[in-house]
């Protein structure tokens, strides 16, 4: 995948799930297939821990700059976004060379139109590549999948599954893993914690994961160290 603005471009993000205007500071212990520093690996290319750091932070300032942040939702789940939308451009960034596709041009015309709507935002500070690609990538994505598998869910699912299992996709268990077919009904969060998840450790990731569903008040995720959390 080549460089365009970014190493990455990735998954739209609801405004609603943003906000991040803390130190997004990665820890815990990487999994013996991932180099230091690695995030995820997608056939080959890695996802730098930094990209997704700085990714969440800027993506936290812009929503809480613009008034669409208004559940603090923690870092880690922040992260788990960001890495989630870089691995599954580059999947399908993938995917479209695999099949005769002009990857670049598709993904810099998404890029392009992304960047138009960040321009219409009521903010003045930067934002980073990164953020753009979280806008511009569920396009792409769709796009993608719509040329090699058609327009039926089922049928894009189950490309999406035989090329997960055809391909090397690896992900730090500092994040939750990526699930491209979208067949797991239980996604296990392995960095909100850095400890065995005990009964109550679960009952509050439980909570957690309610607010950020729209579910709760975000007193749990306000509960976090400022450096955890955002809002």
């Amino acid at each position: 995948m080549p460089v365009l603005r970014s190493p990455f471009r990735a998954l739209a993000v609801s405004a609603t799930a943003v906000g991040l205007a803390l130190s997004l500071t990665a820890c815990g212990v990487s999994s013996a297939s991932m180099q230091p520093g690695v995030a995820a690996s997608v056939n080959g290319t890695d996802i730098s821990v930094s990209d997704v750091d700085q990714t969440a932070i800027s993506l936290c300032k812009v929503s809480v700059a613009v008034g669409s942040t208004t559940t603090a939702l923690s870092g880690a789940y922040l992260r788990d976004i960001v890495v989630d939308a870089l691995v599954r451009v580059q999947v399908v960034y993938d995917v479209a060379e695999e099949n005769g596709l002009d990857a670049d041009a598709m993904l810099e015309k998404e890029l392009d139109a992304a960047q138009t709507q960040i321009d219409a935002l009521d903010y003045d500070g930067d934002v980073t590549d990164g953020v753009v690609t979280l806008v511009a990538a569920n396009n792409f994505f769709t796009d993608v999948l719509y040329k090699v598998a058609g327009t039926d869910t089922t049928d894009e699912r189950v490309y999406l599954a035989q090329w997960q299992a055809s391909h090397e996709l690896d992900i730090n268990p500092l994040y939750d893993d990526v699930d491209l077919a979208g067949t797991l009904t239980v996604r296990e969060k392995r960095n909100d914690t850095s400890v065995a998840v005990s009964d109550t450790a679960t009952e509050f990731l439980d909570s957690l994961r309610a607010e950020v569903s729209g579910s709760g008040d975000g007193s749990v995720a306000s509960s976090l160290p400022n450096n955890q959390r955002c809002v």
